[in-house]
């Protein structure tokens, strides 16, 4: 089995479409300890629902990385779709 938990949901609208990103330090942070602590330990992966373009690839990272140090997490990947995104130099 594997425990997988999602964060990073968008607040939404009553009619449904997205009324502002959470890609935040605090937003991903809190919604990854929230599920840590419903899950009663650690998970195997952690998953973002969004990507938010304005916010640079290594901002993101960064906050992942936070999360594979805490020892909560057995595995990370990441998976971002942009075109705009550059190698590492």
């Amino acid at each position: 089995m594997v425990l997988i938990t999602k964060g990073g949901f968008p607040w939404l609208n009553p009619d449904f479409t997205f009324r502002r990103l959470r890609i935040t330090r605090e937003a991903i942070l809190g919604d990854f300890y929230t599920s840590i602590d419903n899950l009663n330990g650690p998970v195997d992966l952690y998953l973002l629902h969004r990507d938010d373009e304005s916010k640079p690839v290594s901002y993101i990272m960064d906050i992942l990385n936070e999360i594979v140090k805490s020892y909560f997490i057995h595995t990370s990947c990441c998976s971002i779709a942009r075109t705009n995104c550059s190698s590492p130099s």
